[in-house]
């Protein structure tokens, strides 16, 4: 059985920076846009980050809508049948999207030392 990480690991896909200077970002890593865009005001925690995604950044692509998330989930075989069961599944979710975007920046951080 898939748990919510894995499926959230699949789901996540962290954007390479050809695509983002494609976009228009000069910065270096996506360390260096998620500082610029988030982190020098609100600093590089974890729940900082799961903040910053759910403001769709563009340097990770991943289902926003409750129902898309709810129907990603699906995919892995992930249901909840309440609707708080289903609230709960949406929360955790993003706790875990923050999560593996937090491990990509941290990544990208320790390149930078």
């Amino acid at each position: 059985m898939t748990t919510i990480l894995q499926a959230v690991k699949e789901i996540v896909k962290i954007a390479d920076m050809i695509e983002l200077k494609h976009m228009g970002y000069a910065q270096n890593s996506l360390f260096d846009i998620y500082m610029a865009e988030y982190g020098n005001y609100n600093g590089f925690t974890q729940k900082a980050v799961t903040e910053y995604c759910k403001g769709l950044p563009n340097i990770a692509d991943y289902p926003y809508m409750n129902y898309d998330i709810l129907s990603a989930f699906e995919g892995y075989g992930i249901q909840r049948k309440t609707e708080k069961a289903k609230e709960n599944l949406v929360d955790a979710y993003w706790c875990n999207v923050g999560y593996v975007v937090f491990k990509a920046l941290e990544k990208e951080k320790k390149k930078e030392a």
